[in-house]
């Protein structure tokens, strides 16, 4: 049986320390993070295969 792992997503706009304990980091509200995120996912397409960070898809800082 497979093991089942919860990634913590944070927002762009999400305090300093929330996005340092995010498994990823996307774009802010303003900028249609959880869309941009959401068709990743519905693509089957992980972040990091399109040229995003692991930390954070929506400017490369983490």
């Amino acid at each position: 049986m497979g093991k089942c792992r919860l990634q913590g997503i944070a927002m762009g706009n999400a305090v300093s320390e929330v996005k340092k304990q995010a498994d990823l980091v996307i774009g802010s509200n303003d900028d249609d993070g959880i869309a941009e995120y959401l068709s990743f996912l519905l693509k089957g397409i992980a972040p990091a295969q399109v040229g995003a960070s692991p930390r954070n898809m929506s400017d490369g800082t983490g």
